[in-house]
């Protein structure tokens, strides 16, 4: 079969020349690129006589892959699959699979991480010590220890996240559609947990349901000490209003990885506007060891499929 890896998955070369010289041996050919396709006609033309695709989070829309006429596969190499057209895969006898789990310490020690760095504010003590400025001159901060920590969707990165927080002696509270971890959480609705967490970090899909939720009204309910974390999707929260929130000082800090649109930002976006915020150009998922437990991932689905055994497909 006919193989084709039209971005980089975060693996080094040696690696994928090993992987290729494997499926050459087994009868089948691959082609890898080391970057990504500028646009949607580039990756068309990487793409178009593919029988399998391996890609990471590239937009595969539905005017592309109905040009794929040979398409048997996609296998992702991402957690998350809002950048395919699933419906199209449906339609057309694409089965699809995922990289569950690979990035699930990655994202949930970012997620602390990120709170300690707003907490014991991180950006500004660096610049203070960098101007030649002392002690007198920080702001005070914060410990995570006996903070009530509200965590906005509890599947396995939310739940490992709290895993961690629960290590500093934090509360946990937890929102989500089945209430899977009652012994960790103590479940409650979204306003009680925007009311009552000091800290929230948000692990919710990007689903129909869920784009737009964590709106003006819910961002209005925090705490003036609290702190967002958002390692999720971009499209969840009402960036905008964020912003308000932060210059206006209603809240105290924010974190974010995670944008409408993978980084770099416009020059024009809001959130670069915002006091005492952290941003980061989605790099949650990125570890040495993330990237090498994904690449197993991948390399495992194609293998299954090519030897027609049982995969965990999407589609």
């Amino acid at each position: 079969m006919k193989i084709i890896f039209p971005e980089p998955i975060g693996m080094d070369t040696s690696s994928l020349e090993k992987l290729q010289q494997e499926l050459h041996s087994a009868g089948h050919t691959m082609e890898f690129f080391k970057n990504k396709p500028s646009n949607d006609i580039e990756l068309l033309n990487r793409i178009k006589n593919a029988e399998i695709i391996c890609l990471s989070n590239i937009p595969l829309r539905r005017e592309v892959l109905s040009n794929c006429k040979e398409l048997k596969f996609l296998n992702i190499a991402f957690t998350g699959t809002d950048h395919i057209d699933l419906n199209y895969c449906k339609e057309n006898n694409i089965k699809v699979s995922n990289a569950a789990g690979y990035s699930t310490e990655a994202v949930a020690e970012l997620c602390v991480g990120a709170s300690i760095s707003l907490y014991r504010n991180f950006l500004k003590n660096h610049e203070l010590t960098k101007s030649l400025e002392g002690v007198s001159k920080s702001p005070i901060g914060f410990e995570l220890n006996a903070k009530t920590v509200g965590i906005v969707g509890t599947g396995k990165i939310g739940k490992r996240t709290a895993e961690i927080f629960k290590a500093f002696n934090c509360k946990l509270l937890g929102y989500n559609r089945t209430e899977k971890y009652p012994e960790i959480f103590k479940y409650v609705d979204l306003e009680t947990l925007f009311r009552n967490s000091d800290i929230i970090s948000i692990h919710l899909p990007l689903t129909n349901e869920t784009k737009g939720l964590i709106n003006a009204s819910l961002l209005s309910k925090m705490k003036k000490k609290s702190i967002l974390i958002n390692t999720a999707r971009g499209n969840i929260i009402d960036y905008q209003y964020l912003v308000e929130m932060l210059n206006s000082e209603k809240i105290s800090g924010a974190a974010i990885d995670v944008y409408e649109y993978e980084p770099p930002l416009q020059s024009d976006h809001p959130l670069l506007s915002a006091k005492n915020i952290l941003l980061l150009p989605h790099i949650g998922y990125y570890t040495q060891e993330a990237m090498n437990k994904r690449f197993d991932i991948v390399k495992n689905n194609l293998f299954c499929y090519l030897n027609g055994k049982t995969i965990n497909s999407i589609v």
